[in-house]
């Protein structure tokens, strides 16, 4: 992106951001909801997708597996990356604005695989809130508003936590063959990507490939195909909860449920059938 002062008006910005790639490819759910006062909790659980919860008033407690628990209020906000445990509770009632989404492949280094805490401006809040009255009406464009306060959330995270900074985020010519291909293996995890295409695609040899892909993805080409399939038939399960999990392991390419539940329990620390049933009591 190209920002430079207009020499017309010398007070005004003019930008040049080139080719637009959204933060967010896809909402799944916008939760925007008050917990009345009194016990309330939602058990250590994960998600296969992205979530970012923000507080709007009240106090609530979110704690992750491993790690102390965090007292939140009005302007408190979390991202939570896919595969983390985390749990929330609150006595005296609050109100959040949660979004359940998919981040577009080439900005995952930015957020890492860790949660992340940071605050929301009052300003930022008000969107929330105007968003959330918005979607409760069904209006016109509902959607987009709350698509575009997601990523205003987004940037004010990249902002305010420093861990996720990446020394250079411009997209050299390894990025460009890379991220393309991220997505086409996130639209089908299930279509045969053995590390030997990958490599060829983007023209590199085997081991060269590998290296530079666990750098930036932080982890192999193996275990990400491994898991973003996972992650797919974890959404099936709870999308498509009357399809019998012996067929959603054959979409993934398992020969045996047995097989499919192995790897789901290795990557999600839980079957793919208490992973359904979870779902119906998730309120979260």
């Amino acid at each position: 992106m190209r920002i430079k002062i207009a020499d017309k008006y010398p007070r005004a910005l003019m930008c040049f951001p080139g080719m637009h790639i959204p933060l967010v490819s896809e909402i799944s759910v916008f939760d925007y909801a008050t917990i009345p006062p009194g016990p309330f909790l939602a058990p250590l659980h994960l998600h296969h997708y992205h979530q970012l919860d923000v507080v709007l008033g009240g106090e609530i407690t979110v704690s992750f597996k491993d790690a102390p628990p965090h007292k939140g209020h009005a302007g408190d906000a979390w991202l939570i990356p896919p595969l983390v445990w985390h749990q929330i509770e609150s006595q005296k009632g609050y109100r959040q604005a949660s979004f359940k989404f998919t981040l577009a492949p080439r900005f995952w280094p930015f957020f890492g695989k860790d949660f992340c805490r940071f605050k929301v401006a009052p300003s930022l809040l008000e969107c929330l809130e105007d968003a959330g009255q918005r979607g409760a009406r069904q209006a016109l464009a509902a959607s987009q508003q709350i698509a575009a306060v997601a990523t205003l959330c987004l940037t004010a995270c990249l902002d305010q936590v420093e861990s996720t900074r990446i020394a250079d985020n411009q997209l050299d010519d390894f990025h460009q063959q890379l991220w393309p291909l991220l997505e086409r293996i996130q639209q089908s995890p299930a279509d045969h990507w053995t590390v030997t295409r990958m490599a060829a695609e983007c023209n590199l040899s085997l081991a060269h490939f590998s290296r530079r892909f666990h750098r930036v993805v932080r982890q192999s080409p193996q275990q990400y195909v491994r898991e973003t399939c996972l992650k797919n038939s974890a959404a099936e399960l709870l999308s498509m909860p009357q399809l019998p999990i012996k067929e959603i392991a054959a979409r993934a390419g398992y020969s045996s449920v047995h097989a499919f539940t192995h790897a789901f329990t290795q990557v999600f620390k839980i079957s793919p059938a208490a992973y359904r049933d979870q779902a119906a009591t998730d309120v979260n």
